[in-house]
């Protein structure tokens, strides 16, 4: 049997990505070995090169490494070279769902979007089972061999997205998954880059697929979190009722967070019981603006007012029913947003999201080089107002520079736009957010733990929302490398 490892790299403690789990239990179902190798960056250089010599044989064809959001290491590029060095005839695959940045110059493939047709049509290749030539996108050659999974081996829909875990992935009751129920977006919001928007019809997985994977989750592992992938989980009450029912037919105490429509959610107040009863109770709320005119044109048209009265009700009705966090999202800069609005966005969140979280990103635009995923504001930017713009980013401020919107402006890609508008410029924005994510900082105001550091902080004996009220969103460790990654480490270089 052909045998491959895929190396998982990410900066996230104790939780499981979807997606390097989800490519090897589908080259499995075709008939080849596959071994992930998780928390990546818990392990030191000649711990990586000690768990690859245990497993690597003669029939290792390839060595995937799973990327998530482009997180690496330099670690992780010596690791590459000596691979190539030591097993010559071995192929390096990255994958992931952001475009590729990394630029390792020994990987021979990248692999963006859900991957699972490209990468069996590459490993098939590998070993002489295709007659097929692999597709390469165009706007990478001569630079890299990227292939465009979504546009030449769509992966979606999928009516089974089921993930097999195994006994060497060493999964441990505290732990975090990853789980997806939908693939794709219905709507078609002006300023996102996510692939894949538009989708038509029912796109969710089946409830049996779905309660499969809960139950052996629960019986073999005693895992019962979960982070959910879908871009927009309440898009139909039908969805959620159905997994919902899935849920109370098992008799399983899950908590799931994700990302949740908050209009939607205001609107329909049918949809509150069935996700309280299937523990989905971490919730992001990608609001962008608090302004009417910028809020009807990315499609989330619903009056400031009624959504923040409903949103206010919302977190009251679930906080009284058990654990709860919400999670704002602040896009700065979108069309009619002046600095005026945005200060009045920010002054309605400190009077009245306190305690919980705000996320705020300054606006990103595109530019096409080496970009097939553009968002509508990125394709056109000059009929949406937006030009150039010769003045600088501003430097992020130290105490606030390795979180939020700041981290992602430092590791944002070359062809970033440096805009502005008649209203403001991408520096304004920037300083908008720093400002903000300062004040927090300085007077202590406002955000606790968001969602997505639930993994960071979940402890058999300790009630969630116990845990939540203490911890402040910058209390997230920066040292992902604790004792339970260090744990899962020994045992993978004990296998």
């Amino acid at each position: 049997m052909n045998h491959a490892l895929i190396f998982c790299v990410h900066d996230l403690a104790l939780r499981r990505l979807a997606g390097p789990y989800r490519i090897a239990t589908f080259l499995r179902e075709h008939e080849w070995d596959v071994e992930v190798i998780d928390y990546v960056k818990s392990f030191t250089l000649e711990e990586l090169k000690e768990v690859a010599k245990m497993r690597i044989s003669s029939k290792t064809i390839f060595i995937g490494f799973s990327s998530f959001f482009n997180a690496w290491s330099d670690d992780v590029d010596i690791f590459i070279d000596w691979i190539k060095s030591s097993y010559p005839y071995i192929r390096i695959i990255v994958g992931g769902q952001s475009k590729p940045l990394i630029n390792t110059k020994k990987v021979d493939y990248y692999i963006h979007g859900y991957g699972e047709l490209a990468v069996l049509e590459l490993a098939r290749s590998f070993v002489g089972n295709s007659n097929n030539k692999i597709t390469l996108d165009p706007l990478y050659l001569g630079k890299k061999k990227v292939i465009s999974a979504n546009k030449h081996y769509p992966a979606f829909p999928m009516n089974r997205l089921t993930i097999k875990y195994q006994d060497r992935d060493d999964l441990q009751p505290w732990e975090w998954l990853t789980i997806e129920c939908s693939r794709g977006c219905k709507f078609q919001c002006p300023y996102c880059n996510h692939p894949v928007l538009g989708v038509k019809g029912d796109y969710t997985r089946s409830a049996e697929d779905f309660k499969e994977d809960m139950k052996e989750n629960w019986e073999r592992w005693g895992i019962k979190n979960y982070y959910m992938a879908d871009e927009t989980f309440n898009d139909h009450s039908e969805k959620i009722e159905k997994y919902s029912d899935a849920i109370q037919q098992l008799n399983l105490d899950t908590i799931f967070a994700g990302f949740i429509r908050a209009d939607l959610l205001v609107s329909r107040r049918r949809d509150w019981e069935p996700l309280l009863k299937m523990g989905f109770v971490g919730h992001f709320y990608g609001i962008e603006t608090m302004n009417y005119e910028t809020a009807k044109f990315i499609g989330k048209g619903m009056r400031p007012e009624k959504l923040g009265d409903g949103l206010i009700e919302v977190k009251n009705y679930f906080l009284s029913n058990g654990p709860y966090r919400g999670a704002l999202g602040i896009v700065v800069g979108l069309p009619h947003e002046t600095l005026e609005s945005q200060i009045k966005t920010f002054n309605w969140i400190e009077k009245n999201w306190q305690g919980e979280c705000v996320h705020a990103f300054p606006l990103e635009i595109h530019g096409s080089e080496t970009n097939d995923v553009q968002s509508t504001i990125s394709k056109d930017m000059g009929k949406y107002g937006y030009r150039h713009s010769d003045i600088p980013e501003p430097e992020p401020p130290e105490e606030v520079k390795f979180f939020g919107s700041a981290e992602t402006r430092v590791k944002q890609a070359n062809d970033k736009v440096i805009w502005e508008n008649d209203n403001m410029t991408y520096a304004d924005a920037c300083k908008i957010v720093d400002d903000f994510y300062v004040k927090i900082v300085r007077d202590e105001i406002i955000m606790k733990s968001s969602i997505w550091t639930f993994a960071d902080y979940t402890y058999p004996d300790i009630p969630l929302q116990e845990v939540l009220d203490k911890v402040k969103y910058f209390d997230a460790p920066k040292n992902r490398t604790g004792p339970r990654e260090r744990e899962y480490v020994e045992k993978k270089l004990n296998k």
